[in-house]
């Protein structure tokens, strides 16, 4: 079967990702959902298809979601399609006034239920990045609350991915936090996970990075939500690989596996 160019580009990338999944999921888990799947360059349905029961695919592109299955040569019949899906339940806002930025904190506090579910587990495949950047352009990174979206963003993501599992389930937050625009050097690879790490710190001591995804901060979010810790959510985060997302264009991604507590 021929591939696009982006499947062969990602290889490393798809590795990676397979690579977080495996490792979180248990011998009994039986579904799994795939949220920002987009055209799915970062995932292999079929091997996926193999492994779960129920793999449920969730993006607000139902399109490109077909795109991914038919670049893979799947049947949508043998998935489960959630797309459209706004994960934030946010697309009827207002934009603008004071007004607005006190409905928007209060609508996202309260992510929408993923249908379908609960799953056994879920991979957020860099939707956060992608979230916080319309959040940017909604809002302007000059608006007074800025910082405050920023963490109630954060906040209802891993909501959202923690009650779309069952107690003792599991999620896998991807999430890019500088790219080679501002960071060149991540292009003169190959390297080892120990050496990207030290380029992301590097990076993030120098104020270099996406708004709001430094992992302290991302940690910092599991740490103190008080809805997350009462869910008794526990985590690692992995070293962070480059993810050669063009021919000349990488990002740095980590990998937070969180764990919703069997009593949560």
């Amino acid at each position: 079967m021929q591939r696009s160019r982006p499947w062969s580009i990602y290889a490393e990338h798809r590795k990676e990702v397979n690579a977080a999944i495996a490792a979180a999921t248990g011998p009994d888990d039986e579904s799994i959902a795939l949220v920002g799947i987009g055209r799915a360059h970062d995932t292999d349905l079929a091997a996926l298809n193999r492994r779960f029961p129920t793999v449920a695919l969730v993006d607000i592109d139902r399109n490109a979601v077909l795109q991914g299955l038919a670049g893979q040569q799947q049947s949508p019949s043998d998935f489960l399609l959630i797309a459209p899906f706004d994960v934030t339940g946010l697309d009827d806002m207002p934009l603008w006034g004071d007004a607005a930025g006190d409905l928007w904190l209060e609508r996202v506090a309260s992510p929408p239920v993923l249908p379908g579910g609960p799953y056994d587990g879920i991979v957020s495949l860099c939707l956060l990045s992608q979230l916080m950047h319309a959040m940017a352009e909604r809002f302007g990174d000059q608006h007074p609350r800025y910082e405050q979206f920023l963490q109630a963003m954060r906040a209802a993501h891993l909501r959202f991915l923690i009650q779309a599992v069952k107690p003792g389930g599991w999620a896998v937050l991807l999430w890019d936090v500088v790219a080679s625009d501002t960071l060149p050097a991540m292009l003169n690879g190959p390297f080892t996970r120990r050496t990207v790490e030290r380029m992301a710190r590097e990076a993030i001591a120098a104020r270099n990075y996406f708004s709001g995804l430094p992992p302290p901060l991302v940690r910092s979010t599991c740490d103190t939500d008080e809805w997350l810790q009462a869910q008794h959510v526990t985590y690692t985060i992995d070293r962070p690989w480059v993810w050669q997302d063009d021919v000349a264009h990488a990002r740095i991604v980590y990998a937070m596996t969180l764990r919703r507590g069997k009593g949560g």
